[in-house]
């Protein structure tokens, strides 16, 4: 179950590091996404519900914040989240190289949604586009650790008793 109080100071935390700081690590396609690694780690740790609220308002707060249509993330981001929610639940996750690999293939499978879309809608090209979700993906992977042990710490999602 979400904790709607700490969930939402958290995402409000890394929605203000995102817009605020975070451009400085960033280095040609290499730009770290620290909403889209808080909508892994719901996708990864909450009950499928509460990944698919927790993960819309993700998207929409990550819209909020870019030039974007509006509701275009939460439209790449639910899909791919309601997809790996199923394939985590069919996984033995006893390594944490698992979750490492899961979090890369959800922020590479929304990223290359992301870039389909754009290129679709505007002038971009998709080859121009591709090495964005990559880079995307590769950095926000490599924080992941950091912000799941964060967001555990803070207890965003309620763990069922003996879990």
């Amino acid at each position: 179950m979400l904790r709607k109080g700490r969930f939402a100071l958290c995402v409000v935390a890394l929605y203000l590091l995102q817009a605020t700081v975070m451009h400085r690590f960033s280095y040609r396609f290499l730009r770290p996404d620290l909403l889209l690694a808080a909508a892994a780690f719901l996708t990864l740790d909450g009950d499928l519900r509460t990944a698919l609220w927790g993960v819309f308002i993700v998207g929409l707060l990550r819209d909020f914040g870019s030039a974007g249509a509006l509701g275009a993330a939460p439209l790449a981001m639910v899909p791919v989240t309601a997809l790996l929610w199923h394939l985590k639940t069919r996984l033995v996750r006893e390594s944490p190289w698992t979750d490492l690999l899961l979090t890369f293939a959800y922020t590479l499978a929304v990223g290359l949604l992301w870039a389909g879309g754009t290129a679709a809608v505007t002038r971009a090209r998709l080859s121009d586009l591709v090495p964005l979700a990559a880079g995307q993906a590769l950095f926000t992977t490599a924080l992941a650790p950091f912000l799941f042990a964060l967001c555990s710490g803070v207890g965003i999602v309620r763990r069922p008793a003996g879990a």
